[in-house]
C-alpha cells in the first residue's frame, strides 16, 4: 500500500505525456486526466515515482519518462505546478540558445560572475558548485524540454534584476 492517503492525485505515465503534450492558454496548463488513487493502480509498478508537480518533479517525471521509465507523477494538491504555477513562466537560463539565435552574447562565467556578485556567501561552501552546475546545465534542460514536450521558450527583455553588478545582463536571460 502506498504510503499517503486516497484523496492524493496521481498521473500515470499515460496521463502525465497526455498533461505535458497539451495546449497552454492563459490561464496555464490544463489538465484533462486526473486520476483518484485506485485499488489499481495501488497494485502497478513504476520506475520512478515523483512527488510533486512543481517545475523540478515535471521536469524529473519527463526525464524519466523520456529514458523509458515507467513513471508515477503524485500531486497532493487540486492543481498541477506546485509553486511554479504561480511564478509568471519566467526562468533565468544564462547563455541559452535562443539568446544566441537573438545575437546576445552571454558565457558562463559572466553568469557565474553574476550569481556572486547577487548572493554572496548565502549557502555556503557549496553554493560555488551548485552554482556551476546549474550554469553548465541549465541551458540543455531548455533544450531538453522543448524536445520533448509542448513547451516553447522565449528569450526576453528583461534585465537581470542587479543589471550593474558584474556579469549583469541587460535582457535574454
Amino acid at each position: 500500500m502506498l504510503p499517503f492517503s486516497h484523496n492524493r492525485r496521481i498521473l500515470s505515465a499515460e496521463a502525465m505525456e497526455a498533461l505535458l503534450r497539451q495546449r497552454y492558454d492563459n490561464q496555464g496548463l490544463l489538465m484533462s486526466d486526473q486520476h483518484q488513487l485506485s485499488a489499481s493502480s495501488q497494485a502497478q509498478s513504476y520506475d520512478v515515482i515523483v512527488v510533486g508537480s512543481g517545475g523540478p518533479g515535471l521536469c524529473a517525471a519527463l526525464t524519466a519518462r523520456a529514458r523509458g521509465a515507467r513513471v508515477l507523477l503524485v500531486e497532493a494538491t487540486s492543481t498541477i505546478g506546485g509553486t511554479t504555477s504561480f511564478s509568471g513562466g519566467q526562468v533565468w537560463i544564462p547563455n541559452n540558445h535562443l539568446m544566441l539565435k537573438n545575437g546576445m552574447h552571454d558565457s558562463a562565467e559572466e553568469a557565474l560572475q553574476y550569481l556572486r556578485a547577487v548572493s554572496p556567501n548565502r549557502g555556503g561552501p557549496n553554493d560555488e558548485l551548485r552554482w556551476t552546475a546549474f550554469v553548465d546545465h541549465a541551458a540543455t534542460m531548455i533544450l531538453f524540454l522543448e524536445e520533448h514536450s509542448p513547451l516553447r521558450f522565449e528569450s526576453n527583455s528583461y534585465p537581470d534584476a542587479f543589471v550593474e553588478l558584474p556579469g549583469g545582463k541587460a535582457g535574454g536571460r
